[in-house]
């Protein structure tokens, strides 16, 4: 597995290990996993130490990626490049692996309000990140290996990085909503999205030429105005009465850019960046869901409350809320 010490790898350790196979992880950072974990030092980026982590492995959850950066091309460099290079070394090998790519709803693009994104949808990502991971699904595609295809909305659950902006401004009693509609939003219990990386490298249809092929989308049925969700981190953090803020597009745009500049100016990653900007303000981000049903009798078991509630939970334990 790539991205094993981050937030989603974490997780699908825990989900692999509980099936009592070995497990190999490779990250940039020492991290230790406990009995049944092997640990492989070394950057996606590098073929040679890919070329190690691979060596006699069956299945490849290829979980990193950069999601916070303080250059755009590093989106490219990392979840592209990284990618070419799990691509270089897989292919070396007698028997090549299957590979499970964990993706994003970035890749695919926005939806409409009333048409969720299907995934023999063409992409159409409006962001650098998301088209960093268009471009990762595409060269898995022409690989020749076989490839699963995984994207996932929004992630909740214990030591989600990104969510803690939303519930400290609902705790304050306020939901912040970027630009003048109130677009739906998928999300997913991050345990329930491991238990279906799980599935995807044993029951998931390989990617072809069929556009779609090999593509899953994994998200709750419930996927609310963005509003409503923030209604529920309120609750989550024992906040009742909370008001809307609607910010105009001009001024989400002004907060990307001075969130950019300050990433630029510290040398700190941000998370809400002009890339990202895009992504919030493109509208709705919704999918369906019936494929993964239909190919592995997938559904989530988490609704949005009890998601954002453990999430909460965690923050409170950690100090942050």
């Amino acid at each position: 597995m790539t991205g094993g010490t981050g937030f989603i790898g974490r997780h699908l350790v825990d989900a692999l290990t509980a099936r009592g196979g070995p497990v190999r992880v490779m990250a940039r950072h020492d991290a230790d996993f406990g009995p049944g974990v092997e640990f492989v030092r070394g950057d996606v980026t590098d073929p040679a130490a890919m070329a190690t982590a691979l060596d006699g492995v069956r299945t490849v959850y290829h979980v990193a990626g950069a999601t916070r950066v303080l250059r755009v091309r590093d989106y490219q460099r990392v979840n592209v490049g990284g990618t070419a290079s799990l691509i270089a070394a897989a292919n070396r090998l007698p028997t090549p692996p299957v590979v499970v790519y964990l993706s994003s709803l970035s890749a695919g693009g926005p939806s409409s309000p009333d048409r969720p994104r299907c995934e023999a949808d063409v992409p159409a990502p409006v962001s650098p990140y998301g088209r960093s991971k268009r471009d990762a699904e595409e060269l898995l595609r022409a690989s020749g290996l076989p490839v699963t295809v995984v994207r996932s909305p929004g992630v909740v659950g214990p030591g989600d990085p990104n969510s803690l902006a939303l519930f400290r401004t609902a705790k304050r009693g306020v939901i912040v909503v970027p630009g003048t509609r109130d677009p739906l939003v998928a999300w997913v219990d991050v345990g329930d999205l491991a238990r279906a990386l799980v599935l995807a490298a044993e029951r998931g249809e390989r990617t072809g030429p069929v556009p779609g092929s090999g593509v899953y989308h994994v998200a709750m049925a419930e996927q609310p105005p963005f509003r409503e969700a923030g209604r529920v981190a309120a609750t989550a953090v024992g906040r009742q009465r909370v008001r809307t803020v609607r910010l105009p597009v001009p001024v989400v745009k002004g907060i990307g850019w001075g969130t950019e500049f300050l990433a630029w100016l510290t040398r700190t990653p941000r998370t809400l960046t002009s890339d990202r900007v895009a992504d919030a303000l493109a509208g709705s981000w919704t999918c369906t869901t019936q494929k993964a049903r239909r190919d592995w009798g997938f559904v989530t078991r988490t609704d949005l409350a009890t998601a954002f509630a453990r999430t909460a939970a965690w923050y409170r334990e950690r100090g942050w809320l």
